[in-house]
């Protein structure tokens, strides 16, 4: 027993053994062109991801080994001309790879957590008051954060949060609401804000949330389900807000007499179209787009997402531009997850959400590289720091110059190279210039560390540089394609002619024949009418003798039509005998179909205009044929047979 598991063992290994040394390498050279080699993993990349889009005989291996090499030399003769040089080539070429690099640079599950939090954050909507002290992005924090602290011990001590917000609050808005932001949901405020908004219990007050125009408080009045979007319909009376008292009573007047001609029947969009003071939407009968929380004004968005059913119109309502009434005309609910995705995926990309994700993705550079920046060094040196007519001046030495400031795998980044990119910024002379330094170095430093990352992607990620190689080639033998066939088939319209004139058999109507049809419906007398129809020569009765003596009782058992028919596959013409006098009877189920040539005609060349399309296809096909023949004759190809061989069973 022991021994035959030790000989089923050392089958099995043998035919695992046999197999894999049967495989081929990747790296191993299946053929060259010119010299320049393609390695088998190259082949097959592209075989297994064309074989399924490809006809069944082109995916043969032998085939599409024949396919491919001649693209190969469609791309070389590219290369010799020139092709990937020019800078409409390069220039495509580099915004594709811009494109393309984009998810290598990011980290896909930080963008899906954002995602799904920013969809978490959608199903509420809130309310809340803030106010703001203002601080630039660089300013000094602690003047600013005790203010802040100061308004936030007040707030506690009962101060009114409104009475606080309009007296001391940097938004200019807060002067007249109070510091009132109305509903809002996700991407509708920068992102430190809403985040913690949405984690903030209801009536609280925060401790203060630094965003980039400074420090606010914060209080959440209400959370509410996410109503998901609305279309409305409005017609407006506009008040200026210098109005008289005059003007606005006259206004308030003209709006209750169009909200009582709706009640008693008059057409919504046609009062819109005349009486609305919104001139951009009265021509569409007062309709706005789609809109969800925080894209109107609170004391519009609240009316409309109140109206209940479509149809539905409100009361006049008062708002910081005038009158309105309102007409609900559709509503809609927020959509699933991976409905919404990719509006939240565009939503995220353009938003400062987005730096978040780059922050991280900083972070795991700099541990990846191993980056290390002088900061100490860089704290001294800009001691001397001046702003000089908006610009960064500091005296250093050569030897300050060379004085490497980051190092980060094999590169070695001298302040030199970073004191360059600060002569380019402008500066304000009312800044603070040191913090300033330090985060330009932060923006430099990540600059250098993303450059690199970007210019390694195809070391770093070998499915990357297939698709940059697939597309790089495919564009240069598109552009040499255009060039020496289709567009040179638009243009050479002599060559086109001559083409067909050489080839005008290829382009024959197919052979016609004339039959005449007859219809018999008194099956009685089948034999007799098929053999009158059968008659030759001079005894041929006219098709329209021979139904007019089978009708003469009055009944019309016999109908005789002219058909012309071309030769076709398929066709009723497949089934009849081509010679002229033959006959066919087709019986049916209560009636007879009888068919006779009476004349056949043969092929005729078609008028070039007629077919033009077909031709230049085909003059195409003939003009890439004889170039691949120049091509071959050109460039040297040699192809590893034996490699080839262990290829094709792996692939068969």
């Amino acid at each position: 027993m022991m021994k035959k598991k030790i000989l089923l063992s050392g089958i099995f290994m043998f035919s695992f053994l046999s197999v894999l040394y049967s495989q081929v390498p990747d790296t191993a050279v299946l053929f060259t062109v010119a010299g320049v080699p393609v390695t088998v993993g190259e082949f097959k990349y592209m075989y297994m991801k064309n074989a399924q889009l490809m006809q069944s005989e082109k995916s043969d291996p032998d085939n599409y080994l024949n396919l491919y090499v001649n693209f190969k030399l469609k791309v070389h003769e590219a290369e010799m001309q020139g092709y990937d040089t020019m800078q409409s080539f390069t220039r495509e070429l580099a915004e594709y790879r811009k494109q393309l690099a984009k998810p290598y640079m990011i980290d896909p599950q930080i963008m899906d957590s954002l995602m799904r939090e920013a969809y978490e954050h959608m199903q509420k909507e809130i309310r809340a008051h803030h106010i703001l002290v203002r601080v630039s992005q660089n300013g000094d924090t602690t003047e600013a954060w005790n203010k802040i602290m100061e308004v936030r011990k007040k707030l506690y001590d009962g101060v009114p949060f409104e009475k606080m917000a309009r007296a001391v609050s940097d938004d200019p808005s807060a002067k007249t609401n109070g510091g009132n932001l109305g509903y809002f949901t996700a991407f509708q405020m920068v992102y430190p804000f809403e985040k913690a908004a949405y984690s903030l219990p209801r009536g609280e007050i925060s401790m203060p949330v630094r965003t980039r125009y400074g420090y606010h408080l914060i209080r959440v009045d209400t959370v509410l389900p996410n109503p998901g979007e609305v279309e409305v319909a409005h017609i407006m009376v506009a008040v200026p807000r210098n109005a008289s008292e005059k003007a606005r009573e006259a206004a308030k007047q003209k709006i209750y007499l169009i909200y009582d001609s709706l009640r008693k029947g008059a057409d919504f969009a046609k009062l819109a179209q005349s009486m609305s003071d919104d001139y951009n939407t009265a021509r569409n009968g007062g309709k706005l787009p789609w809109f969800g929380p925080g894209r109107m004004i609170p004391e519009f968005a609240d009316v409309a997402f109140s109206l209940k059913n479509v149809g539905d119109y409100s009361e006049p309502v008062k708002t910081p531009y005038g009158w309105h009434i309102i007409k609900l005309l559709g509503r809609k609910p927020l959509g699933s997850y991976e409905d919404m995705k990719p509006e939240l995926k565009k939503k995220l990309s353009s938003s400062n959400r987005l730096k978040v994700v780059q922050d991280i993705h900083l972070r795991y550079l700099k541990k990846r590289y191993h980056a290390i920046a002088d900061t100490s060094w860089l704290d001294q040196i800009i001691e001397k720091a001046a702003i000089e007519d908006g610009r960064i001046f500091i005296p250093v030495s050569r030897e300050d110059k060379s004085h490497i400031v980051l190092w980060f795998r094999d590169q070695e980044i001298p302040f030199s190279e970073f004191y360059a990119y600060l002569r380019k910024l402008q500066f304000n002379k009312d800044k603070e210039i040191r913090s300033l330094i330090r985060s330009r170095f932060e923006a430099f430093s990540a600059k250098k560390l993303t450059d690199y990352e970007d210019a390694h992607l195809e070391e770093e990620y070998p499915e990357f540089a297939s698709i940059m190689k697939e597309y790089r080639e495919g564009m240069l033998m598109f552009n040499i394609m255009d060039k020496n066939v289709w567009s040179r088939t638009v243009k050479d319209t002599a060559g086109l002619k001559q083409y067909f004139e050489g080839h005008k058999k290829n382009y024959m109507t197919p052979g016609k024949m004339v039959l005449i049809h007859y219809v018999l419906t008194d099956l009685a007398r089948q034999k007799k009418v098929v053999k009158e129809i059968k008659k030759k020569g001079k005894k041929d009765i006219p098709k329209d003798r021979l139904p007019e003596k089978y009708n003469r009782s009055g009944k019309n058992i016999l109908t005789a039509n002219v058909d012309t028919i071309e030769k076709k596959k398929g066709t009723l013409a497949d089934t009849l005998v081509w010679k002229k006098g033959s006959v066919r009877v087709i019986r049916q189920q209560d009636y007879l179909d009888i068919y006779k040539v009476v004349t056949l005609l043969p092929p005729q060349p078609r008028p070039l205009n007629q077919i033009r399309g077909i031709v230049t296809s085909d003059y195409q096909d003939y003009l890439e044929k004889k170039w691949i023949r120049e091509l071959r004759k050109k460039y040297r190809v040699v192809v590893n047979r034996a490699v080839f061989a262990k290829l094709e069973k792996e692939l068969k």
